[in-house]
């Protein structure tokens, strides 16, 4: 079983968030992650930046591998919007994904890594 059910599942229980934009993330390893650096990675549809109703996204986070602990960022989609052209942004089966890697590094947590500006995203830590 993947890790989405877990999280979903802690989101919902730890901050009454049941419906919305949930993405989540297992920590990634460095002999596993893209950067060789332990993180988080997140495929999202660019198209939900038109979403009208919606205010945030959530993320959830893996703390440690094979647990049950995980982090939680709400980000607002105004964040995603004004950043969208320094956000990495690839080709997914026809349609366009953000392809966010956010750090899991003591020094460097929840900066994403991948687009290039190394945006922050620990602000949106909801503890």
């Amino acid at each position: 079983m993947g890790i989405r059910p877990k999280a979903i599942a802690w989101l919902e229980n730890n901050h009454g968030i049941d419906c919305g934009l949930r993405y989540t993330s297992k920590l990634y390893l460095p002999e596993e992650a893209w950067n060789k650096e332990k993180e988080w990675w997140f495929e999202i549809p660019v198209d939900i930046l038109a979403q009208k109703k919606l205010k945030f996204v959530h993320f959830v986070c893996e703390k440690k591998k094979n647990t049950n602990l995980f982090y939680y960022l709400r980000v607002p989609l105004t964040y995603l919007k004004a950043n969208k052209k320094e956000l990495f942004i690839r080709n997914k089966k026809s349609k366009k994904c953000f392809s966010l890697y956010f750090s899991a590094q003591k020094d460097t947590l929840f900066q994403e890594l991948r687009g290039g500006k190394n945006f922050k995203f620990g602000g949106f830590l909801v503890k």
